[in-house]
C-alpha cells in the first residue's frame, strides 16, 4: 500500500511560495517603507529643507526669495510624487509574486538590471544630472 506524497494532501505545500520569492517580496517591501518613510519625513520637513536649501544657495542680489521658493516647492513634490507611483507599481508586482506569476519574477529581474546599471551610471555623472 503507497501513502498520499504529502504536497499532493497538503492544501499549503501546494501554495508556498519558495524562499528565494519570500525574500524577494520582502526586501522589495522593506525598500517601498523606507522609500516611503523619506517621502513622508520630506513632506513633513518640505519648509525646514526649502530654508536650508535657500540659505545655501548662492543667490545674486535682488532675487525674488518667493518665488526661488515656490520653484524649490514643486521640486520637492517632483521627488515625491515619484515614490507613490512606485509604490503602486510594487504593489501590483509583490502581488503578482505572491500568487505566482512568472511576468512579475521577470518584471523584478527587468527593475534589478535597471537599478543597477542606474547606479553604475551615477558613479560616472557629476551629481545631480
Amino acid at each position: 500500500m503507497t501513502t498520499a506524497d504529502a504536497s499532493t494532501t497538503d492544501p499549503d505545500a501546494a501554495t508556498a511560495r519558495p524562499p528565494h520569492v519570500r525574500r524577494m517580496i520582502v526586501l522589495m517591501l522593506t525598500n517601498l517603507a523606507l522609500s516611503a518613510l523619506l517621502a513622508g519625513l520630506m513632506l513633513a520637513f518640505q519648509e525646514q529643507l526649502l530654508d536650508y536649501q535657500l540659505a545655501h544657495l548662492d543667490l545674486p542680489d535682488g532675487t525674488d526669495l518667493t518665488a526661488a521658493r515656490n520653484t524649490m516647492r514643486s521640486s520637492a513634490w517632483s521627488r515625491v510624487l515619484p515614490v507613490a507611483l512606485v509604490a503602486l507599481a510594487y504593489l501590483r508586482v509583490v502581488h503578482g509574486l505572491q500568487v505566482g506569476q512568472r511576468k512579475a519574477y521577470r518584471q523584478v529581474v527587468l527593475v534589478s538590471v535597471v537599478v543597477l546599471l542606474g547606479s553604475g551610471l551615477t558613479l560616472f555623472q557629476p551629481f545631480p544630472w
